[in-house]
């Protein structure tokens, strides 16, 4: 689990720049093709990217596992693949990743800019250059385990870890609407700045909470309550749900989700 924050980031760099590149192509989205998306410099829509990298590796990668070191409590500690596993997970991954990228960037995206874009060879070299750094920081030895030192204060009410979680993650959010010029006149800096401020004091807090006296499981399951609640709230405008079957759609399988986590 300690490592699980850089590898997020790793695959969602490799999401970004490499598999959809929606983070330094001209469109973002088929329909939304502009010379001047907010935020582009050197090739990269940065405040886009800033968000993807959050989103991808927090709501995509650490609470997912997060969650599933809950509901199996007695193999927390125990790998998930072997040596077979792992080689099928990682043939699945690049197949996948292969389709998605020709799907996206060879027929989807096209439709929407009126040619296939490439990236330039520099980015891709960057990118490249991310992942090994950030991979190499996962699985080097300075980060060997070691138990969390436990300070003598008291852990909050569950109920306020979810509220503690929830805004900051609702926060993130507001990134999408800056990504998708809803505020032109401001500058990028700003929400960039921003977000790597809320980022960094997000990650510091639930570092804080988690080293208290009397952390438990339930206190973990509301950060991933607090964490998934603003996703599915922020889902009703950022995933850009138009058709009325979608928003019944998303309302019915929100509420599976929230059942089953309370089960």
């Amino acid at each position: 689990m300690n490592l699980c924050p850089l590898v997020g980031m790793a695959f969602a760099i490799f999401e970004e720049f490499l598999v959809v590149q929606t983070s330094v192509s001209p469109v973002l989205f088929v329909g939304l093709s502009s010379p001047d998306i907010y935020g582009h410099l050197l090739g990269v829509n940065w405040v886009y990217l800033l968000w993807a990298v959050g989103y991808e590796s927090v709501w995509g990668i650490v609470l997912p596992i997060y969650l599933t070191e809950l509901i199996f409590p007695e193999r927390r500690e125990d790998p998930w693949l072997g040596r077979r596993g792992l080689s099928i997970t990682v043939t699945v991954f690049i197949l996948a990743s292969v389709v998605s990228w020709y799907i996206y960037t060879q027929v989807v995206a096209p439709l929407a800019i009126g040619s296939i874009y490439s990236p330039p060879i520099s980015l891709i070299v960057f990118a490249l250059a991310m992942i090994v750094v950030l991979g190499m920081a996962a699985l080097g030895p300075r980060l060997a385990r070691h138990p969390v030192q436990r300070r003598a204060r008291a852990a909050p009410r569950p109920w306020l870890v979810g509220l503690l979680v929830f805004v900051p993650s609702l926060l993130w959010f507001v990134l999408v609407a800056f990504a998708f010029s809803e505020f032109p006149t401001v500058p990028a800096t700003v929400p960039i700045v921003a977000g790597l401020v809320l980022a960094t004091g997000a990650l510091f807090l639930v570092k804080a909470l988690s080293a208290s006296t009397g952390w438990q499981d339930i206190h973990r399951l509301a950060v991933i309550l607090g964490g998934l609640a603003a996703s599915m709230l922020a889902g009703f405008w950022a995933s850009g749900i138009v058709l009325p079957i979608d928003f019944i759609g998303k309302m019915i399988f929100d509420a599976i989700a929230v059942i089953l986590l309370a089960a």
